[in-house]
């Protein structure tokens, strides 16, 4: 049985990246063996005309010494020219990234009337070691004016174990009370055993239906 191939996302156009570096390899290869079997030949190469220096002492009849120095050079300056303007393109792709990354996370938010079930889902994603024996809670809920909820909080599962870079989906159950006063109530999903298994939870209890 084959693993099925990791996805790339955004990343899937390196590939074309990878042909490119390959054809520049072998492009290189060829001129090194090409340059190397040159051997006497180099007066007569008219395309190294461009390359050679110029001495004062040198007949007309005699063939410029090649400047490689200048041709090592130039030949350096394009390769680097090619580099530094495709880090400039992925910093512009890697910029907005960072920068959708300071924004504040979508912060799930479930809504039902007083004495129904309210409910959300959160994602939790492990670092780079493997944890065991993880418990997920929900402390408090409260509105932005100190009220606090009074309710029964239960996240399922509520123990469990992550290998590192897993992600589990976990369920935040609320009992909302027959009196639960209406409005938005906040709160955090900690887990313990992730220092940074904070994530945040929100519980709307609307307005009860108007009595018939």
């Amino acid at each position: 049985m084959t693993d099925e191939p990791r996805p790339k996302g955004p990343f899937a156009p390196m590939e074309m990246l990878d042909e490119v570096q390959r054809q520049a390899l072998e492009a290189a290869l060829r001129i090194t063996s090409e340059l190397g079997s040159l051997g006497g030949g180099l007066a007569d190469a008219s395309w190294l005309r461009d390359f050679t220096g110029a001495r004062g002492d040198v007949g007309p009849e005699d063939p410029a010494p090649i400047d490689v120095g200048r041709l090592r050079s130039d030949v350096a300056r394009a390769a680097d020219t090619f580099a530094d303007l495709l880090r400039a393109v992925l910093d512009v792709g890697f910029d907005a990234v960072d920068e959708l990354a300071r924004r504040p996370g979508h912060r799930p938010v479930g809504t039902s009337r007083p004495g129904e079930r309210a409910g959300v889902v959160c994602s939790v994603r492990n670092g780079t070691d493997a944890a065991s024996g993880l418990r997920a809670h929900v402390p408090q809920l409260a509105s932005v004016d100190g009220v606090v909820l009074e309710a029964p909080v239960t996240v399922t599962p509520e123990r469990f174990d992550l290998q590192a870079h897993e992600k589990v989906e976990l369920s935040v159950t609320v009992e909302l009370p027959a009196d639960a006063p209406p409005g938005r109530y906040h709160g955090l999903l900690l887990v313990s055993g992730l220092p940074d298994g904070a994530h945040p939870v929100t519980i709307e209890v609307a307005a009860p239906e108007p009595a018939r």
